[in-house]
């Protein structure tokens, strides 16, 4: 009888862990996802040759890398950091909707992409500013000048040291919400089936260039590149090569992102709407 009841006390802990999974929760604490997850994030990208073994930047003012024993570099189970995801990939659309005390509706339609460092960055970027950048971009011209069902909407790629975002933002109506949804994907789909031209290429490669190369004018801007890149991307030298890649995105290279990325599985679609009925056009 006592055999059994230790058994079960040393099996709670697991079996509360267990639960927990099974719910959907990760139950974390103290430094274990701000200083443990990130370093076997690190050790992944060091076996993948993407990152020195001798230097840890990311934690705090920076710390030796190799000669730290929790980094376990050497600890053949930790080499699975290498093969195994850092998150799991989406298999499926997701939908959140939250009401408040809002007098809009704010939409953010988000997908998986990658990070600072590949090669479909720059094409990410360049499709961004075709969409969704300034008053002649498609969705603008679109949604808010043509239709009028936004009151403002947008179209970023965020492409951190980890893989990122593409992401449409909106603000409109509570009352056209269904339309919004129907009207974001249907733009989404033609841009799948559809080549861009070449002039909203061209303008567009001109802006993301621009932007690029005005930060390096000075040598604050350049000081920052070299940081940036070695950080982000591996290189002090990535904006070179980020520059070069940008000035090859054609509409081929356009279409296979939004292909590659833009796919509902990928898709998480998140409104924030004031206390009305909800509408049944959810994606």
């Amino acid at each position: 009888m006592k055999r059994a009841a230790h058994l079960l006390i040393a099996a709670l802990p697991g079996l509360a862990i267990a639960g927990a999974a099974l719910a959907g929760a990760v139950p974390t604490a103290g430094d274990l996802a701000t200083y443990f997850l990130p370093l076997r994030q690190r050790t992944a990208a060091v076996l993948a040759g993407a990152r020195s073994p001798y230097w840890n930047p990311d934690s705090g003012c920076g710390e030796p890398f190799l000669a730290n024993p929790q980094s376990v570099l050497g600890y053949p189970p930790a080499w699975l950091a290498a093969v195994l995801p850092v998150e799991p990939p989406q298999i499926a659309t997701r939908f959140v909707r939250k009401t408040g005390a809002y007098e809009v509706s704010r939409l953010l339609w988000g997908y998986h992409t990658v990070a600072l460092s590949d090669p479909d960055t720059p094409a990410l970027d360049v499709l961004a500013s075709i969409v969704g950048s300034g008053l002649s971009s498609r969705l603008v011209r679109e949604l808010k000048e043509k239709q009028k069902l936004v009151y403002g909407i947008d179209a970023w790629s965020e492409t951190p040291k980890d893989p990122g975002l593409f992401g449409i933002s909106a603000t409109f109506d509570p009352a056209r919400e269904d339309a919004v949804i129907a009207a974001i994907q249907h733009e989404i789909d033609q841009w799948s089936r559809e080549k861009f031209t070449k002039e909203e290429i061209g303008k567009a490669r001109r802006a993301v260039l621009v932007n690029e190369l005005s930060s390096l004018q000075e040598m604050g801007g350049q000081a920052y590149s070299y940081a940036s890149g070695e950080f982000y991307a591996a290189s002090p030298l990535f904006s070179e090569r980020y520059l070069e890649q940008a000035e090859q995105v054609d509409a081929d290279a356009l279409r296979t992102v939004v292909k590659k990325y833009l796919r509902p599985d990928n898709r998480t679609v998140v409104v924030l709407a004031p206390e009305t009925p909800a509408p049944t056009n959810a994606p």
